[in-house]
């Protein structure tokens, strides 16, 4: 509601297309995060204690999102936020949009968090690591990047960038089970990585053949997270 509220008040301040665009941005987050519950739940779903039991854990790592993001995440948010502000949009707002998107997978950590019995501090800090090691930040950002001619092509896109966060959410899950905790999971992931060289090899080759690729389309995402879940399911 703070949002709704500060973007509201910005009228004749900001030019309304900026305007617009925060509030798609609100939109979107709900929308998804709506899906993500629905999808979660299905006919198990009770909004009320959805709301309870993942309102603390989410506020928390509000809080202190920045803490636990990678060096590369972080700065992807920091620019999207230095863009707001040169929009005139004020600092703390702007920030605080910028996190929208990164803080949409907050959803995923608290799940795993209450499912392993970890605090969302130490499954955060798992999860944006294992982020960074396996490229699905790099990953949804380059999807988000692809252009879209067309309805089709933008629920293409939604549907990759969803499908790595589950992605991202199921190995983190298996990760900390293997670790024995959150806690430990930079520790044994050297060795999780050697139990698994072949499929953990192949992830790495295909992202450094993406990013060497001059043009990368959905087809070409499609094999990395294909071999993303040979290595989870391996």
């Amino acid at each position: 509601a703070q949002y709704w509220a500060a973007i509201e008040a910005l009228d004749n301040v900001i030019p309304a297309e900026v305007q617009t665009t925060l509030n798609l941005d609100l939109l979107n987050l709900m929308k998804r995060g709506t899906i993500w519950f629905i999808e979660k739940s299905g006919r198990d779903l009770n909004v009320s204690d959805s709301v309870k039991s993942f309102e603390p854990g989410i506020a928390a790592l509000a809080q202190s999102l920045h803490t636990y993001l990678s060096d590369d995440l972080a700065a992807s948010v920091d620019a999207n936020a230095a863009r707001y502000e040169e929009q005139k949009v004020p600092a703390k707002l702007a920030r605080g949009v910028a996190h929208l998107e990164v803080l949409f997978a907050g959803c995923d950590i608290v799940r795993i968090a209450q499912r392993v019995g970890e605090s969302v501090g130490d499954t955060a800090t798992a999860y944006y690591a294992i982020g960074a090691r396996f490229g699905f930040d790099w990953l949804r950002e380059t999807a988000q990047r692809i252009s879209s001619d067309n309805e089709w092509q933008t629920m293409a896109v939604s549907a990759m960038v969803d499908e790595l966060y589950d992605q991202q959410a199921n190995l983190t899950g298996r990760i900390i089970d293997t670790a024995g905790g959150a806690a430990a999971v930079k520790v044994v992931m050297e060795a999780w990585e050697e139990s698994r060289e072949h499929d953990v090899s192949r992830v790495n080759q295909t992202l450094q053949d993406l990013r060497r690729a001059d043009v990368i389309d959905l087809a070409m995402l499609s094999v990395a997270t294909r071999h993303i879940r040979a290595l989870i399911e391996g």
